[in-house]
């Protein structure tokens, strides 16, 4: 009976290196793409669903947005890091928006003690809607 149980174990065995042959021939037969190729799919597949990124046109010169859009966009995410720079550091409110109003193009010094004063009082939502305002009115020399 030994003998018996001995053969079926080896058949057993022989059956699971089968199937594992089997199956390390269809693993290769697979197409997996490389890291690379896959992280490019998944790049695609997200700019061609986000509503935001459909807006891109893409050329031999890389990514560029449409001109008002790139300059609406660039200006509400500058506006934003003012105030987050605000929110963050309270206490250097008015640097940053002396910093901010210095950068404004055609207003006197006077007009911008002006509007400075104006801006110190006023809470973080109220003084998003001013600058997005005042950056629309006025152009900003540099954002950076």
């Amino acid at each position: 009976m030994e003998k018996e149980n001995l053969d079926k174990v080896l058949s057993m065995i022989k059956g699971i290196e089968k199937k594992n042959l089997e199956f390390n021939k269809y693993l290769s037969n697979l197409k997996i793409l490389s890291r690379n190729s896959f992280l490019k799919e998944i790049i695609s597949n997200i700019l061609e669903k986000n509503k935001f990124f459909q807006r891109i046109q893409l050329n031999d010169n890389g990514i560029c947005l449409a001109k008002e859009e790139l300059k609406e966009l660039s200006n509400g995410n500058y506006i934003e890091e003012l105030i987050s720079k605000i929110r963050n550091e309270p206490s250097k409110k008015i640097i940053i928006l002396r910093e901010y109003l210095s950068k404004l193009q055609g207003i006197a010094e006077s007009d911008l003690n002006i509007i400075l004063k104006s801006l110190t009082n006023k809470d973080l939502e109220e003084l998003n809607k001013e600058l997005l305002t005042l950056t629309k009115i006025f152009k900003i020399k540099d954002k950076k």
